[in-house]
């Protein structure tokens, strides 16, 4: 079907390195003033296309950079992907675009060492993606779903939901 389409602009007015949003989808277009904010307040640069996706049931999630998975460098594209069966749109925009932005920071990344591929955070070693994977493909198994809210990058984009 048709999709409305805006441009919204971040960062400081009068400066061109602040990020800007193209927000797609009927159920996020009313979520422009919000992300438009959210982008200034988390310094994200470039433009960042957040749009809708059925392809799950609820949440959203930060497009990955694979490219990057190995050297350190931003393990996400400035893209964002929201179900529009989201309870709450805003919160999850918000905490995706502070995942964006702990990427662009240097906050968050992955990097390898001794060919073992490792989540980092501010320098620090979390956990191999091996099991990183396990517990995110598994939320509802045992106590999963606390250790992955227990990530310092989830607690981090938690924070400013």
């Amino acid at each position: 079907g048709y999709q409305k389409k805006k441009r919204i602009m971040g960062g400081r007015s009068g400066q061109s390195i602040g990020g800007s949003a193209l927000i797609s989808g009927n159920a996020l277009i009313q979520y422009q003033s919000l992300a438009d904010k959210a982008i200034k307040e988390f310094g994200i640069k470039g433009k960042v296309n957040i749009t809708e996706s059925k392809a799950f049931s609820n949440g959203g999630y930060a497009s990955q950079n694979i490219s990057n998975y190995d050297t350190g460098g931003n393990p996400f594209k400035n893209e964002i992907r929201i179900s529009p069966n989201t309870k709450d749109i805003g919160k999850t925009i918000r905490h995706e675009l502070r995942h964006i932005s702990q990427g662009q920071k240097g906050q968050y990344y992955l990097k390898k060492e001794d060919g073992v591929r490792y989540h980092f955070w501010n320098g620090k070693k979390i956990i191999s993606s091996d099991e990183f994977r396990k517990i995110n493909n598994n939320l509802n198994r045992g106590n999963n779903f606390a250790k992955y809210q227990s990530f310092p990058w989830e607690r981090d984009a938690r924070s400013v939901e």
